[in-house]
């Protein structure tokens, strides 16, 4: 088993393994407590590096061992969460079915000086101010525990060496000082494990000037209690966050702190810009953990995230300010970035901008603004109430797995043409109001879907855009203001919601795909023009259209159904995409186009079964109209113009009024009924 910075849980279940490899921060999660599970290796393989955390290990249930007497090295790189670092190995014995020959291995709980502040002032090297009376030797060895006492700010007065500081269970809050002054955490071996262990339930405090991490160091958070961190952090060990207690909050300017961060478990919050470190190391979130951000600056930290956070608030997030990320993010699982109300996360990167081929999920009421996501098939799903905006001049997103707007607001705001949504987007979850806006015009792929499901808005906010399909049902919006919107797909898509937008904006019906409407759009005033393949009218819906002119050229085919009424006034240039259709198209039941028809070209109108009503005036031109299909078709309106009118098919057309028109008449099929002279 190699443990090269993952996480094996052994669950309920016990593992004997040959060769046992760590590096890089992993974890052995004994699982489940109470099951006294048992996790058996042979020996250790290559050079162990990095920290071998072991959670969820219980004290006289759970046994790790190996059957070979590991190292002190190695045994020092061994953090039992909970309790500390620094194993020790006992003599071999037997483990259950397993046999005889296992050497356990334990945390290392002794060698404690314990803080008692005995003596007439605060200061470390005070021999009274310890219990025993004794002062420790502040070297790589030193573990110092806090926990009793008045005197609550003790001082180092001095520059100190410790492999350990422990705040204990029922301590008071205390501050641990040092103007001027290094506290270095160190180890007795090159891979030692240095750690602070905060255990009460009180918030605690170490602000000495700078903290020196010249060995990997945990900070494992076992109590309730906060413990703020405001010296500069120095050196290039790493710092692994553990457990699930209160809060590690880092606030100090550690510029010069190269080393990475592991957020384990738990929360650890940044105050600062660089509380996590320059840019030469890396900071690492795992699942359960969270990354928050606590103020209004920039951070150029890189950070690997996985995982919906603590509570799934967030495995990033940012809870008290404006906070801006400029450093890249590399999703190693499925994660969620967040923003508390009031706050604002700002992902300004646009170089690679948010990277990995997972699932995103931003969430939060407050607002979250991304600059790029580039994270191949990976989905993103907006769960926040409050705004997400997609902006980044001229940087495109290249993801093409599914946007899902489920609440809040997503604002597309990248420079007109530049893609913010390359693949498709859904947008409401039913419950209240989801809108999708336009910032800039064409911010979505012309090869994209979009699904508006009852809650769902997609306002072009005067702006134009072009999509390949329309899905969407009753209680969708589409809101045009000014703009027009395009649907050029080949595929088939059915919108019952409603349009709305002014008398100059449009709705563009083009490619070879067939789009069905049937939902009132009273609030539409703007143009429908249709020049290529279907748009299929049905129902009795008022203004499925409407109030504004429809052109149909090309090949464009109107196709109406189910008692629809269209009072618009049409242009047609058209004999539709084939022989069997044409500009206007009866598909099934009695309908009515009551709205003035004028021909630009030479044009169809088809009746397939029931009757199609054209009770407005026809205005020939210099065109012809063919009326064809087995279905009847009548005229009530004047035709006129010195076009010609042909009749095909074998339904009936027939003519109510006192027609003008001065062109020829041709029948090749069926029968025409002159009502008047």
């Amino acid at each position: 088993v190699n443990l090269a910075g993952g996480t094996l849980n052994l669950n309920t279940y016990s593992e004997q393994v040959d060769l046992l490899t760590f590096s890089n921060n992993g974890t052995l999660d004994f699982g489940t407590q109470g099951n006294a599970n048992y996790f058996l290796f042979a020996n250790t393989t290559g050079t162990p590096s990095g920290v071998l955390t072991i959670s969820n290990w219980e004290s006289g249930s759970d046994i790790l061992a190996s059957s070979t007497a590991l190292t002190t090295t190695v045994l020092d790189q061994i953090y039992f969460v909970g309790y500390g670092a620094g194993a020790t190995q006992s003599a071999a014995t037997s483990v259950g079915t397993y046999g005889s020959g296992w050497r356990p291995i334990d945390p290392n709980t002794t060698g404690w000086a314990t803080w008692d502040s005995g003596g007439n002032n605060n200061r470390w090297n005070r021999a009274n101010n310890w219990v025993g009376n004794t002062t420790p030797t502040f070297n790589s060895s030193a573990k110092l525990a806090f926990g009793t006492g008045a005197r609550t700010t003790p001082d180092m007065n001095g520059n100190r060496t410790v492999n350990a500081i422990r705040f204990d269970a029922g301590s008071a809050s205390f501050d641990l000082q040092g103007a001027g002054d290094t506290l270095t955490f160190s180890g007795p071996n090159t891979g030692s494990v240095a750690f602070i262990q905060q255990a009460s339930s009180n918030n605690q405090t170490m602000s000495m000037s700078t903290i020196q991490l010249s060995r990997n160091t945990v900070v494992d958070m076992i109590g309730s209690g906060n413990l703020t961190i405001s010296s500069a952090l120095t050196g290039s060990s790493n710092l692994v966050k553990e457990n699930t207690g209160g809060t590690l909050i880092l606030s100090g300017n550690s510029s010069s702190f190269g080393g990475n961060i592991f957020v384990n478990a738990g929360t650890l919050q940044a105050n600062a810009a660089n509380a996590l470190g320059n840019t030469t190391g890396t900071t690492t979130v795992l699942d359960g953990g969270t990354l928050a951000f606590s103020g209004t600056f920039t951070s150029g930290e890189n950070i690997s995230v996985a995982g919906s956070g603590v509570g799934g608030a967030g495995a990033i997030q940012a809870v008290n300010g404006t906070t801006t990320l400029s450093g890249a993010i590399t999703l190693t699982g499925a994660a969620t970035l967040s923003a508390e109300s009031g706050d604002t996360l700002t992902l300004s990167n646009t170089a690679t901008g948010i990277t990995g081929t997972q699932n995103l999920t931003l969430a939060g009421a407050g607002n979250v603004n991304v600059a790029r996501i580039a994270t191949g098939t990976g989905a993103v799903t907006v769960n926040s109430t409050g705004t997400v905006t997609y902006n980044g001049a001229g940087t495109a997103n290249t993801y093409t797995g599914t946007t899902t707007v489920n609440s809040g607001t997503l604002v597309l705001a990248k420079t007109a043409g530049t893609t913010a949504l390359a693949g498709n987007l859904v947008v409401g979850d039913g419950s209240g109001t989801d809108t999708v806006r336009l910032d800039a015009s064409n911010q979505i792929a012309n090869t994209a879907g979009v699904t508006l499901n009852s809650s769902g808005v997609l306002n072009l906010n005067n702006y134009d855009e072009t999509i390949a399909k329309l899905d969407g049902s009753a209680g969708a919006a589409v809101t045009l203001g000014t703009g027009d919107l395009t649907i050029g797909g080949s595929g088939e898509s059915v919108y019952a919601g409603a349009i709305t937008g002014s008398g100059t904006s449009a709705l563009n019906k083009s490619g070879t795909g067939k789009l069905s409407l049937s939902g009132s759009s009273s609030g539409f005033s703007g143009a429908v023009n249709l020049s290529a393949g279907i748009l299929n009218v049905a129902g009795t819906s008022a203004n499925i259209l409407g109030t504004g002119a429809v052109t149909v050229s090309g090949t464009g085919n109107l196709e109406v159904q189910g008692g629809a009424t269209l009072a618009n006034a049409m242009t047609l240039n058209s004999m539709g995409t084939g022989a069997q259709d044409g500009a206007i198209q009866n598909v099934a039941g009695n309908n009515t186009v009551s709205g003035a028809i004028t021909l630009a070209g030479n044009s169809r109108v088809q009746s397939d079964a029931g009757q199609l009503t054209l009770s407005g005036n026809v205005a020939l031109g210099t065109s012809n109209l063919n009326v064809n299909g087995t279905g009847n078709t009548a005229v009530g309106g004047v035709i006129s113009g010195s076009g010609s009118l042909t009749k095909d098919g074998s339904g009936t057309l027939a003519l109510s009024a006192a027609n003008t028109f001065t062109g020829a008449t041709t029948i090749n099929s069926g029968t025409i009924i002159a009502q008047a002279m």
